[in-house]
């Protein structure tokens, strides 16, 4: 799934090398994507910043299954085991609740083994 209007958008958009493209399966929002070296900080770790992109970006994606327009607030970002280039990932992002016009989401970062490598808790604004 990708967003209209959308497309130079750096982690889901059609005219960016990363590109992500969600799928809606049981409630969560999943990609795979598979990092390049471009994206490390140190030598064979890709920079947190990617990879809070990646995470705030799955948790939007499941975000826009209920509403059209919102915006970030916050993200709380968890690093369990570094990322690496050249390896296969995926991500998965879900809405676990929502009070009024605050939207509650989280999001996993897998490795091929199933194993979370980074997770995340945002809290996302409906607009009027």
């Amino acid at each position: 799934m990708r967003i209209p209007g959308h497309d130079l958008c750096f982690v889901c958009g059609r005219n960016s090398r990363i590109g992500l493209d969600f799928e809606e399966r049981d409630g969560w929002m999943c990609a795979t994507f598979r990092p390049t070296e471009e994206f490390q900080s140190f030598k064979g770790i890709i920079h947190g910043g990617i990879i809070a992109s990646v995470l705030a970006e799955a948790m939007g994606m499941a975000v826009s299954l209920l509403e059209g327009r919102f915006l970030g607030k916050r993200i709380g970002v968890e690093y369990h085991a570094p990322v690496r280039p050249g390896r296969r990932y995926r991500v998965c992002g879900k809405v676990v609740r929502r009070e009024g016009r605050k939207i509650f989401a989280v999001a996993e970062i897998y490795d091929s083994d199933g194993k979370v490598c980074a997770d995340a808790e945002g809290l996302f604004i409906a607009l009027p």
